[in-house]
């Protein structure tokens, strides 16, 4: 969800774990020329979320890399398969602090003119989180993360997460089920 720390941990991790940090709403402001408000007011949020997938599916390529994506990502079906040539984590940050961390934020499209709404902030983020929970929960790992810890722990859970996650479900490489692959012929 927009406000959960997904920039901040991911540098944190990133940082940790030596891999290169790939931040993909930087890289779509850097790709369209524009910071993100810019483009959702020029192109609405169906042109973002089109660029967003473009710049997703091209991040997918990278190895030994922390992926920070917007939390509308899940919103496209097509996006999952990209998502999950990594490992997928959710970070689940209570709605109150999700809501004391974006404010009115104009730099937060969806968010950003909650204030004059009813219900404001809180509503808003809330209609936001119940419709993306059902895409959220198909994650890999998920981390709960409240006020009052640091990047740091948070990122140390999600490794933490993660290496479970791997040692639960190992790659599979060969054949069927798992097979050894046969070996090519004359090779």
């Amino acid at each position: 969800m927009t406000g959960c720390g997904k920039s901040t941990v991911a540098r944190a991790l990133a940082s940790a774990l030596r891999y290169r940090l790939l931040d993909v709403d930087e890289l779509i402001a850097a790709v369209a020329g524009a910071p993100i408000p810019a483009i959702f007011a020029a192109d609405g949020e169906a042109g973002f979320r089109a660029l967003e997938a473009e710049v997703l599916s091209e991040v997918a390529a990278f190895v030994k890399c922390v992926v920070a994506t917007g939390g509308g990502v899940v919103v496209r079906r097509e996006n999952w398969g990209a998502l999950h040539t990594g490992v997928v984590v959710w970070l689940d940050v209570p709605l109150d602090v999700l809501a004391d961390r974006v404010g009115g934020d104009a730099g937060r499209p969806l968010v950003a003119a909650a204030a004059d709404t009813p219900g404001g902030v809180p509503a808003v983020l809330g209609e936001m989180l119940a419709a993306r929970r059902p895409a959220y929960a198909q994650a890999d790992v998920r981390v709960s993360a409240g006020a009052g810890q640091t990047a740091e722990a948070v990122a140390l859970a999600v490794a933490e997460g993660v290496v479970k996650f791997i040692a639960e479900n190992p790659p599979r490489f060969g054949g069927k089920d798992g097979e050894e692959p046969s070996p090519a012929a004359g090779g």
